[in-house]
């Protein structure tokens, strides 16, 4: 073991690089006391930790080594009640380990990702639960407790089995969606629900997203019990069509492959088969939604669909950026956009306000940056961007102006956990 590699003493090292460039290690775990001893023993070193497999570094990182962690070791179920609706697992288990468990029991964790790979530590450290978020909220709602290892040596458990278990500041909401920038969470109580007898999806066509986004919010403000809710640029639809045989199916049986420059609003519903029918009957018959358009969309179907909207940047790599906003600024915001940087490819997810844009090349990505940009000040609204450059994987921003109280908070909540800033230097949440 070459000289750097000797503070690894709790994890096994996978495989190392010790040159040109970034040496580098990948370990792995089987419990988590072995994660936050290693975690300890990094930060004596000096060494980075990125979760996650090893890949190519940006040049920013200007450490001599980094290790790589993989926690797909801590996999196993601690606890599990069926009655509770809750299972407490290890971070390292996929969601399609975790789905086949659960489907055994007729129970659901509500959490869509376009690949079934996708681990549990990684669905909390995104933040995202994908296009089901609109009807059962995203990973901070459905994460009832987590054991997230720091670098201090220490293993800290935050929440509980339990929906209401919190007393004093919500750890576990600090910990969700911060990418393992502050810990690395090794174990999670998830809330369960039934699994639904059926399903039923529908798309409406419409040749403008202001429409689209007009139905949205009617629908935002209505009793009706939608899982999903996504508003999408036609070319998303194309694209994963060109890539799955039965999307193709579809989208040239509705004649969407030829209906040049349109968009579109997908709605959903799971439940009983009673109850998604007469949503499924009441949305087709709705006068206040989308006319020019309605096309009932196979189960099977539907469903790979939604996989690829959940993560259309990981399936066609095109650049990508996320805005945070509510409705009303989404109203204003996205045709500007559309009107003046060159149509940009859009996905938008109302409720919880995740406003999603593709651009082509680094040049259309800086368009959009100054775009926004330039709303936020003129309409001195606060959004949220977040998107990765040269020198950051994923780096978020306050618009119009970071607040300098905001700041220095989240310096102090680093300093707190993360002293030696050893944790995932390519992120800056």
């Amino acid at each position: 073991m070459s000289h750097w590699l000797a503070f690894i003493e709790s994890a096994v090292v996978v495989a190392s690089h010790e040159g040109p460039g970034v040496a580098w290690a990948h370990v792995r775990f089987d419990a988590p006391g072995q994660v936050a001893q290693f975690l300890h023993d990094a930060a004596a070193a000096g060494v980075p930790v990125i979760p996650a497999p090893p890949r190519a570094l940006p040049a920013r990182l200007s450490a001599p080594a980094v290790a790589f962690a993989d926690l797909s070791g801590l996999s196993g179920i601690s606890e599990f009640s069926p009655e509770d609706q809750v299972i407490d697992v290890g971070s390292g288990m996929t969601l399609a380990e975790l789905d086949g468990i659960l489907a055994e029991k007729n129970l659901w964790w509500p959490v869509l990702a376009a690949d079934e790979g996708a681990t549990v530590a990684g669905v909390i450290g995104s933040g995202d639960g994908g296009c089901l978020e609109h009807g059962f909220g995203g990973p901070r709602d459905l994460v009832l407790g987590l054991t997230v290892a720091l670098p201090s040596g220490d293993l800290t458990h935050c929440g509980g089995r339990v929906v209401k278990n919190v007393t004093g500041y919500d750890l576990k909401r600090l910990f969700t969606g911060s990418r393992h920038w502050l810990g690395l969470v090794c174990a999670a109580s998830l809330r369960l629900y039934a699994r639904p007898a059926a399903s039923a999806s529908l798309l409406f066509r419409s040749a403008a997203p202001e429409p689209l986004l007009a139905a949205a919010k009617k629908l935002l403000g209505s009793t009706l019990p939608l899982s999903c809710l996504e508003l999408v640029d036609a070319r998303m639809l194309t694209s994963l069509a060109a890539r799955d045989r039965e999307l193709g199916i579809f989208t040239q049986a509705c004649q969407l492959a030829d209906a040049a420059g349109f968009c579109a609003m997908i709605v959903r519903v799971d439940g009983h088969d009673e109850v998604v029918r007469e949503v499924a009957a009441e949305l087709a018959g709705r006068h206040d939604l989308p006319r020019e358009a309605v096309h009932e969309i196979e189960r099977e179907t539907a469903a790979r669909m939604w996989r690829g909207l959940c993560d259309f940047a990981g399936a066609s790599t095109p650049a990508g950026l996320e805005v945070s906003a509510s409705i009303c600024q989404l109203e204003t915001l996205l045709p500007a956009l559309i009107r003046e940087v060159g149509m940009p490819v859009w996905q938008v997810r109302p409720r919880s306000g995740r406003l999603r844009l593709y651009a082509s090349d680094a040049e259309e990505l800086a368009r959009l940056r100054r775009r926004i940009r330039e709303h936020a000040s003129v309409h001195a609204e606060r959004l949220t961007l977040a998107s990765g450059d040269d020198e950051y994987e994923y780096r978020v921003e306050a618009l119009p102006e970071d607040d300098p109280a905001h700041l220095a908070l989240k310096r102090a909540i680093k300093e707190r956990f993360d002293p030696g800033g050893i944790l995932n230097p390519l992120v800056l949440p």
